[in-house]
């Protein structure tokens, strides 16, 4: 496996498991946003919403980085996220 689809296969890991957990928690919550960080990892690493809330990921940091969601609870929808492919710079949401 190359490096690019190992960080990928760990970046999904790790934003499915945050999708996996996620509690039932009033609507009105803060929308948290999940960053690329260089070379490849992402911080937070996991971030909590209720059901129905959002979350903002993004990556300026020039490294590939992308999304894959790989433990659902239901595959979430998303704006702007490059779900199964990455990009060097990029911003959107996922519901």
């Amino acid at each position: 496996m190359g490096i690019r689809k190992g960080v990928v296969a760990a970046a999904a890991a790790v934003l499915g498991a945050a999708v996996a957990v996620l509690p039932a928690v009033a609507l009105s919550e803060t929308q948290p946003t999940i960053e690329a960080q260089e070379p490849y990892s992402w911080h937070p690493a996991a971030a909590t919403v209720s059901e129905g809330g959002t979350v903002t990921i993004a990556n300026n940091t020039g490294y590939l980085h992308g999304v894959e969601w790989r433990s659902p609870p239901e595959t979430p929808t998303c704006s702007k996220v490059p779900v199964g492919s990455s990009g060097t710079t990029w911003s959107g949401t996922c519901t």
